[in-house]
């Protein structure tokens, strides 16, 4: 994991799922036969899919309010759960007919906060990277990511506040979801 992070965070990589259960493996001293591997890759890539995390209380109606002002898109970096994974989720939970725009670090390339993940939406979208709010849960992924191509952001600490008593840099906190709606309008001020 430290491995894992150091690339992740430093370099805006995120490796596969393969890639990271070989240095594990490897640090472990073990290896696998070419047929257990894919076992396990697909074993550990699925994993959430299969056990899905909860959606926030409310996802749903927020985000069909939100369509009817915005086109919506999904920026993740795909730890464990690759691009594939995270669409079945959304899938799960009826979501995936709110976004215009999926993009998975895992189908891009880079991770959070490469600006390409950030640009990628804006060229998708046909608009300028400053007229795009992201938002995301941690300051360096997605605060520092959206502000590095001139984007706004809005940190997100309803599931998880990773703050840790530190200020923002982001243009605005949202505390429940429940809220986006009227924080991203003090944004349009």
């Amino acid at each position: 994991d430290a491995a894992f992070n150091v690339v992740w965070h430093d370099l805006h990589v995120t490796w596969s799922v393969a890639r990271r259960l070989a240095v594990i493996l490897e640090g472990l001293g073990r290896t696998l036969d070419e047929r257990e591997m894919r076992e396990l890759v697909f074993c550990t890539e699925s994993m959430e899919a299969e056990i899905s995390p909860d959606a926030v209380a409310g996802a749903r109606e927020v985000l069909a309010q939100l369509k009817k002002q915005y086109r919506l898109a999904v920026i993740s970096d795909a730890v464990f759960s690759p691009g594939w994974a995270l669409r079945k989720i959304l899938a799960r939970y009826d979501l995936l007919e709110f976004f215009d725009c999926f993009v998975f670090s895992d189908e891009i390339g880079v991770s959070k906060p490469h600006p390409k993940i950030f640009t990628h939406v804006a060229n998708h979208f046909s608009v300028k990277a400053e007229n795009i709010c992201h938002v995301g849960d941690r300051e360096h992924n997605d605060v520092d990511g959206a502000h590095r191509v001139g984007a706004k952001a809005i940190l997100f600490v309803g599931v998880k506040d990773r703050r840790q008593g530190k200020a923002t840099q982001a243009e605005a906190v949202c505390n429940r979801l429940g809220e986006l709606p009227d924080v991203l309008k003090t944004l349009h001020r």
